[in-house]
């Protein structure tokens, strides 16, 4: 199999998983604004989409780094060919900025998914009451969500604008 399918591959791959990264992360906005759930159903909607989060991941990171590799303006083979594509070529600077913002948005699921939604679960069942304890946690979580938002769409145009430069 020749690089050049491969990167196919690695393209069907990634885009819908990516695809679906979004999607969660705008599900993380209904959940927690959407009217009339308890703090409770909101950390549920979170935290049942853990196992995706940890399977999609590595395989996001893998097939994004095959293709920062083989990018369309030529093969890297060392950090020293990656840092002249980000300072000699805006498509490079993109690429670097694009992944700044995918690692936020992987920090920041991360954080809402296994640390606050959790803590919010725990706040629910320990007091029982829906709002003692929970408020600050949900506004946490809202917060988070509308900055891992914000990261994607990022992510986003900045990819756009990599595909532009190409044309």
């Amino acid at each position: 199999m020749s690089i050049d399918n491969i990167t196919q591959v690695t393209l069907w791959i990634h885009v819908p998983l990516v695809t679906a990264w979004i999607g969660l992360v705008m599900f993380d906005l209904y959940a927690m604004l959407a009217p009339g759930l308890e703090a409770a159903q909101r950390a549920r909607l979170l935290t049942w989409s853990r196992p995706f989060v940890v399977v999609a991941i590595p395989i996001i990171i893998a097939t994004g780094i095959w293709q920062t590799i083989h990018n369309p303006l030529g093969d890297l083979n060392s950090f020293s060919a990656l840092t002249a594509l980000r300072e000699k070529t805006s498509y490079g600077s993109m690429l670097f900025w694009k992944h700044g913002f995918v690692i936020a948005t992987f920090a920041l699921t991360i954080y809402a998914r296994f640390f606050l939604a959790p803590r919010l679960i725990l706040a629910t069942d320990a007091f029982s009451l829906e709002g003692i304890g929970t408020v600050g946690l949900q506004r946490s979580i809202l917060w988070v969500s509308l900055a891992n938002a914000a990261m994607c769409l990022g992510a986003l145009m900045l990819a756009t604008r990599m595909i532009w430069l190409l044309h």
